[in-house]
């Protein structure tokens, strides 16, 4: 089973976003599951993956979005959000409210694997 993150830069124009993102992805020949980091704005899919969008509700904390190859069966998906305070990010002194990481749990030929984005 191949787990890819890509630290996404959201500054990008969509469509540059999705077409680097595809290249990426042909060139680490189709990993399993793909963890898009920083992808708060990223509202994209990638052509054979489905995405496991595990943040509802909680848009504004997402910091990760786990995308699965069709070929994988999603058993199970959520989020774990830490409990917290809101923190200030020390360099540019933004507030950021607690961590949400998401996690899926696939079937990928007959294997189950448990993948979390802790970015």
């Amino acid at each position: 089973m191949r787990a890819v993150a890509f630290n996404v830069w959201s500054g990008q124009r969509p469509d540059d976003l999705r077409d680097n993102l595809l290249d990426l992805v042909e060139d680490a020949e189709l990993p399993e599951v793909l963890a898009l980091q920083e992808a708060k704005n990223f509202r994209g899919t990638i052509r054979g993956y489905q995405r496991v969008a595990l943040d509802t509700g909680h848009r504004e904390n997402a910091n990760t979005i786990l995308l699965v190859r069709n070929t994988a069966t999603v058993r199970r998906a959520g989020f774990l959000q830490v409990d917290g305070p809101v923190w200030v990010g020390p360099k540019h002194g933004i507030k950021h409210p607690p961590r949400v990481f998401p996690w899926v749990v696939v079937d990928i030929a007959g294997d189950r694997f448990e993948v979390m984005g802790i970015h």
